[in-house]
């Protein structure tokens, strides 16, 4: 149902080449009510807000965020009829790299995002950005979404929005500039202008200049798609031909994100492969092997999500023995041995380095595998690990990699959890 999603985009939209509106999005199996239930809980006041947030009252930038709980604190009490509700100001706020502090909202959007990796050509890289508000026309003025390959506006209601598009070429002729153009009069009038329902989609190619507009309240979950750079990926370390390698190789046969575990044999035989498309190794060989697989991990780790996952989440639960852990959908582990014979962990876009312990290969593995385990089968199997095990929770429940939960049993202790260092 999500691949009629994105056929339904891609043919629409003449490949992502022309703004298009696909509605009925919960037809194709986007749970909205779930997602809106996130936004709330994001609003609530319990995460911290202060960065990548913009946030404007009637069209000026407030910097004091905390006046955002007197807008939001309306919208958390479950009015019946938001689409009739009015505000004292109008406001807009946006929320930029959402996957940094929520997991909700990813899992929500899970299965229809992933399928849109088959629908972009080389590694396709998501953020999600949240648009609420009743603002009128967006006051950061007409603009284009920069180096992007596309956006999706996900209107999840109450009220209907408005998306004004202008190609480039006519863009630079009414203004004279490729920046973005407050002086909304000279361009508006000239602009396409798109209705967005409720339960619809708007894709917009980010060749497009834009400005959104809703004169009553509406939420819009955007995600933003664009792609891996190669050199980015390697650090522009390696000529221009290695795109054309690893492609005619058989590299990601061995190195690919069903594969979560890599020994050094695997290594091995990755990087003899690797190496043996170049007539001379040169220096920086191995090196540049390496950037590219913890490039490469660490973004299969976050499920293609651009932002680095945010450390000190506030966790409910205390840890204890009889706690029940598991990893957030859709995010995995994944790990390799390095020429050390140390285990290199990547969750969330982070990499951590452990010293060489079976145990927490065996926990990877299961929580890969399992919907969840139980911290005393562990410590009753391992209990000289004890401390190696509380540490690798600790920092996976820190960056949002796990969830950590309370058994029907009785508690017992709260562990001991010392300070860890990631790298």
């Amino acid at each position: 149902m999500h691949h009629n999603f994105w056929n339904s985009a891609k043919n629409k939209s003449s490949d992502f080449s022309y703004p298009c509106l696909i509605e009925g999005i919960s037809n194709f199996g986007l749970d909205l009510n779930e997602l809106k239930r996130a936004v709330y809980d994001l609003l609530d006041g319990n995460h911290d807000l202060k960065r990548d947030t913009r946030f404007f009252i009637d069209g000026d930038p407030k910097h004091d965020i905390s006046e955002i709980s007197n807008i939001t604190k309306d919208l958390l009490s479950k009015h019946e009829n938001l689409a009739a509700k009015s505000f004292k100001n109008r406001f807009c706020l946006v929320l930029n790299k959402l996957d940094r502090f929520h997991e909700i909202l990813p899992k929500g959007v899970t299965n229809l995002f992933d399928k849109a990796k088959s629908y972009f050509d080389s590694y396709p890289s998501f953020q999600i950005i949240l648009f609420l508000g009743n603002y009128g026309f967006t006051p950061f003025g007409f603009h284009r979404d920069g180096e992007l390959e596309v956006a999706v506006h996900f209107n999840l209601g109450p009220c209907e929005k408005e998306m004004y598009t202008l190609d480039a070429e006519t863009f630079v002729k009414l203004t004279g500039a490729k920046e973005t153009c407050k002086d909304l009069n000279k361009v508006v009038p000239h602009a396409e202008k798109h209705i967005i329902p409720p339960n619809s989609a708007f894709i917009l190619p980010t060749k497009y200049y834009h400005i959104g507009n809703t004169e009553k309240l509406s939420l819009d979950i955007v995600l933003l798609v664009s792609r891996f750079s190669f050199k980015e990926v390697l650090f522009h370390s390696m000529e221009s031909k290695i795109e054309e390698i690893i492609r005619a190789s058989n590299l990601m046969s061995i190195i690919h994100p069903n594969k979560y575990f890599y020994s050094c044999e695997d290594l091995d035989e990755a990087y003899s492969i690797f190496s043996s498309n170049f007539e001379s190794g040169g220096k920086y060989l191995k090196f540049t092997f390496y950037a590219y697989l913890d490039y490469i991990f660490s973004s299969y780790s976050n499920n293609n999500y651009q932002s680095l996952r945010a450390l000190s989440i506030k966790t409910e639960n205390q840890l204890n023995e009889r706690s029940l852990i598991y990893l957030n959908k859709p995010f995995r582990l994944y790990a390799y041995i390095n020429e050390d014979n140390k285990i290199c962990l990547f969750a969330r876009r982070r990499k951590v380095t452990f010293e060489y312990c079976e145990i927490i290969l065996n926990l990877i593995n299961v929580l890969n595998k399992s919907s969840n385990i139980c911290i005393t089968e562990f410590l009753c199997k391992y209990p000289d690990k004890e401390s190696k095990i509380i540490k690798f929770i600790k920092i996976l429940s820190n960056s949002g990699t796990i969830t950590i939960e309370e058994s029907n049993g009785s508690l017992v202790r709260p562990l001991c959890i010392d300070s860890i260092n990631t790298m």
